[in-house]
């Protein structure tokens, strides 16, 4: 019987190495992509501590080098049978806009939307009959415009809606695979060390927030509903909604 994966990009730390280990608890072999190799190899160490019985694989690909993904993604689909795709990738530099210099602009739009547009495509067009789920992870500022993020703001606009237009453009074409979107709020994840440039206690501070473990409970949940998108709203709450951007 040939084995079922779920795959996680940005795997390394934070939300996606949560729910590589919540993922792995309920059974799934896993395929763990992100650019730092010593950090996935020790997520795939803890893992297997936990479950001898796995199959974990590491890769090692920066998304934002997208002329290399349809390779990337090809050589994947070669060799593994992957039934949840999980495109979680993305970081964010915090600032006025114009304070970005051009390679922070390109990296930050090609791995948070570029990337996740072509591994979606790619993975919907080999799906689109197999009872298999793409999603993809989003944010709460995906359906706004949040003051001093605009370009990470205008990113995840961007997963928003083509993963709300993909789902829904599945769903009229009776298609099988399942489209979604998992939308954080505040997380503690080390997230916040990249985008600001230093460490954020948010007890300390009195900031409230999830943690990766919650936030990776949340995409378990996602994933066994039949909703389209899991979305933390202003008081942390997790909400199971058919659509949000196209009610």
């Amino acid at each position: 019987m040939t084995k079922k994966y779920a795959l996680i990009t940005g795997a390394s730390y934070g939300i996606g190495a949560a729910s590589a280990k919540k993922l792995a608890a309920n059974s799934w072999n896993l395929i763990l992509v992100a650019r730092r190799t010593e950090k996935l190899q020790t997520v795939k160490k803890e893992i297997l501590a936990a479950y001898p019985e796995l199959d974990v694989v590491i890769l090692t690909q920066d998304l934002a080098n997208i002329d290399e993904l349809p390779t990337f993604y090809h050589n994947i689909a070669k060799q593994y049978d992957v039934k949840i795709w999980d495109n979680n990738a993305g970081f964010d530099r915090t600032g006025d806009v114009t304070s970005l210099d051009f390679e922070t602009v390109k990296g930050m739009i090609n791995t948070n939307s570029t990337a996740t547009a072509i591994l979606s495509t790619l993975y919907a067009k080999d799906h689109e009959q197999d009872n298999a789920q793409l999603i993809n992870v989003g944010s709460m500022v995906g359906y706004k415009i949040w003051p001093g993020d605009i370009l990470y703001s205008a990113t995840k606009h961007f997963v928003t809606a083509f993963t709300e237009g993909l789902a829904d453009e599945m769903k009229k074409k009776n298609a099988k695979l399942q489209v979604k979107l998992l939308s954080p709020f505040v997380t503690q994840s080390g997230f916040e060390k990249i985008a600001l440039g230093h460490d954020v206690d948010y007890a300390k501070e009195g900031i409230k927030h999830n943690t990766s473990e919650e936030m990776a409970e949340n995409l378990l949940k996602l994933i066994q509903s039949d909703k389209t998108v899991g979305f933390v709203n202003n008081e942390f709450n997790f909400e199971l909604l058919n659509y949000k951007l196209m009610k």
